[in-house]
């Protein structure tokens, strides 16, 4: 069964932050943008923590409501045992945002996504995108299955905000260049009494570990190393990967359990580039653009801003800037350059194991 044909000025492939900033920035300018998202709306459903800058981005946006329906808790601390065993803490008063905040992410996605859907940007949640192709007088036909039926889609504009794996950049040629392959494994564990409200993250000799709690009494655990010492240490095991955190002997005393979890998850979590982030009636934001190592804590705060950008691209685009698409394009290598130097100099302070290949890595 085939739908009648549904045309749109944008169509959004995603549904994260980046595809929601994007679909709420068009439609306040009245330009109603088709989502497209594979799920719910929840998307990852990895906790996060983000940091007091995240407010003033969120303000800007119009989008505080969505923060607000999510339920989070208010971060006060960042701890760390990085370059030495002594836990470190960093109070959110010396910041100059405030409060960051510990979220149900997909909680937050849903928020996101509802915030967009009533500025007036259309939502299809549990579609997919089966094929993508160009127009003869211009723009794209897009082949979505959602609800056991096909619907077929025409967009004067087409915005990959699909994340790392960037489907439909990669349909039009585009090629994502990876700079490393961090991986992390996981765990939502029942959060201890005691575990303050803070982010935690220590260095071990293989990789390094987070910590953090979220809502609905919980903690997020996860071990961020490279696939090959995963494999090694067989910490994509229950067992394997209990052991790889009794390495961690500062996070071990804060968690006080020693039960391996019953499940865990696993996720790509390296930095990449995606080269071209945009292309004639096509473009990317947030991680299908560029994805950065999360210790450098910009996930979120970046997909938000890069969407924020792709719409202004967008809409500049429709008003007949025939160079939008490129110079937004164009600024993502120098971004992604500085932001890589930002990581190795994080990654220079842990000096412990020069030899551990985790770190010779990075070094």
């Amino acid at each position: 069964m085939t739908d009648p044909v549904v045309r749109v000025p944008v169509a959004i492939v995603g549904g994260g932050p980046a595809a929601a900033a994007m679909a709420h920035r068009l439609a306040m300018a009245r330009v109603p943008a088709l989502v497209i998202e594979r799920t719910d709306g929840s998307g990852s459903s990895l906790g996060e923590s983000l940091g007091g800058s995240i407010n003033p981005v969120l303000a800007r946006m119009g989008l505080e409501s969505a923060l607000a329906e999510s339920g989070p808790i208010p971060s006060l601390a960042n701890l760390s045992c990085w370059g030495s065993a002594t836990i470190e803490e960093r109070h959110v008063l010396r910041e100059p945002y405030g409060d960051g905040w510990h979220i149900d992410r997909p909680a937050f996605n849903r928020a996101l996504l509802a915030a967009a859907q009533r500025t007036g940007a259309m939502v299809w949640r549990h579609a997919l995108v089966r094929n993508v192709a160009p127009m003869e007088d211009g723009g794209w036909q897009l082949t979505i299955t959602r609800d056991g039926a096909v619907t077929m889609v025409e967009a004067g504009l087409i915005a990959d905000a699909g994340g790392r794996k960037a489907p439909v950049a990669r349909r039009l040629g585009a090629h994502t260049v990876r700079d490393d392959q961090l991986a992390a494994v996981w765990a939502c564990l029942p959060r201890p009494k005691g575990f303050p409200n803070a982010t935690f993250v220590e260095a071990i000799e293989h990789g390094w570990w987070y910590a953090a709690p979220v809502p609905d009494a919980k903690i997020v655990v996860a071990l961020f190393s490279d696939p090959d010492i995963i494999a090694t240490l067989r910490a994509w095991q229950p067992a394997g990967w209990l052991a790889a955190r009794q390495l961690a002997l500062a996070l071990s005393n804060m968690l006080d359990e020693t039960e391996a979890p019953e499940r865990l998850r696993i996720a790509a979590a390296g930095s990449s580039l995606l080269e071209p982030a945009g292309g004639e009636g096509w473009l990317a934001a947030g991680d299908a653009a560029a994805a950065h190592d999360p210790i450098a804590s910009h996930g979120i705060g970046s997909a938000l801003t890069t969407g924020t950008q792709a719409a202004d691209a967008l809409l500049a685009t429709m008003a007949g800037n025939a160079h939008a698409i490129a110079d937004y394009a164009a600024r993502f290598p120098a971004r992604h350059a500085v932001e890589r130097r930002a990581i190795f100099a994080v990654y220079g302070l842990e000096r412990r194991w020069p030899d551990a290949p985790f770190w010779r890595r990075r070094h």
